[in-house]
């Protein structure tokens, strides 16, 4: 046994990013990080859309290496939209949004999905 469990999903897409720049363009990434009883475990990024859209389409599909026996209600995955061009006045890539699932910060259009796996998986 090698002591991993896998969970899949995928990023689809982002709608009406903020421009970031002065020609209105954005060059956005997604960071996904996984916490399990509040330690990081896993993380990735999707590529870099270059084709400097508001909204762009990744349609990237990622495996996240869970810890063996981890229940999902005790799993958080953070998605940050981040742009690639450094802000200038820092070392750091801007944060145009983020979303947060987990069994107690879940809401919205995900909410059903995300109670339905946990109640299916532990």
């Amino acid at each position: 046994s090698s002591g991993i469990n896998a969970e899949y999903g995928g990023i689809l897409r982002a709608e009406g990013l903020s421009p970031v720049d002065m020609s209105g363009t954005v060059e956005p990434y997604c960071r996904i990080l996984v916490h399990v009883s509040s330690e990081l475990v896993h993380k990735k990024k999707t590529c870099i859309s270059q084709s400097l859209d508001r909204s762009p389409n990744w349609q990237e599909c990622f495996t996240l290496d869970l810890p063996e026996r981890t229940l999902l209600c005790d799993v958080a995955v953070t998605i940050e939209v981040r742009d690639a061009l450094r802000n200038t006045r820092s070392t750091s890539y801007l944060l145009l949004g983020r979303v947060l699932l987990s069994n107690s910060a879940v809401s919205g259009h995900g909410s059903v999905q995300w109670e339905h796996a946990c109640s299916k998986r532990g």
